[in-house]
């Protein structure tokens, strides 16, 4: 598996800039990567149904009760924080009323269990594809600063469209397929 530094260092590569031997080093790159390392591995994780980061939970009810609409809350994963919700075993008919507010799933159902995309804070725990993704987004994050130039943001936006649907059909392939709801990739700009 990769290492923050590894990965740092791919997209610093792509735009021409001086690699990074730490986070912490007092150089440029190294400033530049550690402001934005963290929200960028949340905003990419956030993009997909990474295998590494699949987990499920029972989630356990709370003792509120929803203003309207719905019937039960529940509290989403904090450990590892709950990023967005893939599935749930709620398909009576084969639809799944619920709707995500703040940390909590608001639904009619006396139980739930979901399948969810955690936080992932360690970059060990990172697949092979999710970090291509991450350095491809990494890279255009940084292009700007290092190159002031316009068109290379828009060359390097380009590949890193291109790096994150190979790296989703790549990881996709790991295991039986999932279906998938029509909103959960709309074809956004990485």
């Amino acid at each position: 598996m990769a290492s923050s530094i590894q990965i740092c260092n791919k997209a610093l590569q792509r735009i021409g800039a001086a690699r990074i031997t730490s986070l912490e080093d007092n150089t440029a790159s190294s400033k530049a990567c550690l402001a934005i390392f963290d929200t960028t591995v949340e905003e990419v994780l956030s993009m997909a149904d990474w295998s590494c980061a699949r987990r499920s939970a029972e989630l356990a009810q709370t003792n509120n009760t929803p203003t309207y609409g719905y019937d039960y809350e529940y509290q989403l994963p904090t450990d590892p924080k709950c990023l967005r919700v893939i599935s749930t075993d709620m398909t009576p008919n084969g639809a799944e009323d619920y709707v995500i507010q703040g940390d909590k799933l608001l639904c009619n159902e006396t139980s739930v269990s979901i399948t969810y995309t955690a936080l992932l804070t360690a970059a060990g725990d990172f697949g092979p594809f999710f970090s291509k993704a991450l350095a491809a987004k990494l890279a255009v994050e940084l292009c700007y600063a290092f190159t002031a130039t316009q068109a290379k943001v828009d060359a390097m936006q380009q590949q890193a469209d291109k790096d994150f649907m190979e790296a989703i059909a790549a990881d996709s392939i790991q295991g039986s397929p999932i279906s998938m709801r029509n909103d959960e990739y709309d074809g956004s700009r990485l």
